[in-house]
């Protein structure tokens, strides 16, 4: 069988006789092609945010389903835009060859990634919330077209690169 051994986050039983086994999962390739984005191998959130001179500073937290390892980075609305940007110019490729996949990923981009609004609003409670929500999805699948084997992401040059 063809399968990935994902071993699931850590929690402790609520009785001792449970303990019996590892606490793991193993996915077949067809359950790893369906997955929801809460059953990546990596789990993304968007923790919080910050007010910053005016700007709002959101924090991600990136976590390893196998290892629980976490990675945290901060970013402002503005390098997110940035990082959108080399997305869809360098990352994916504008050849007419390409199998579809890299313009659906610009697609998905354009209709999903927050819209840049006024400075004044990007602090308040409801924009902020929103571009959370908004952010954590755009991540999710970018990382599904990359990591889960059959993804949307048939493109050789955007995989290599993405």
């Amino acid at each position: 069988m063809n399968g990935y051994f994902v071993p699931e986050p850590h929690q402790k039983p609520a009785h001792a006789d449970e303990m019996d086994g590892p606490n793991c999962k193993t996915y077949t390739l067809k359950m790893l092609r369906q997955c929801a984005g809460s059953e990546l191998p990596l789990r993304v959130k968007v923790t919080s945010t910050k007010a910053d001179e005016g700007h709002a500073v959101y924090h991600f937290a990136t976590t390893s389903v196998t290892s629980m390892n976490v990675w945290r980075a901060s970013y402002r609305y503005s390098e997110l835009l940035a990082f959108r940007t080399h997305v869809e110019d360098e990352w994916t490729c504008h050849d007419e060859k390409c199998s579809g996949s890299c313009q659906s990923l610009r697609d998905l981009l354009k209709a999903s990634f927050p819209k840049k609004g006024l400075g004044i609003l990007s602090t308040w409670a409801h924009t902020v919330e929103d571009r959370k929500l908004k952010f954590k999805n755009v991540l999710i699948h970018l990382l599904r077209s990359v990591l889960l084997p059959g993804s949307t992401m048939k493109c050789f040059h955007a995989r290599q690169n993405l």
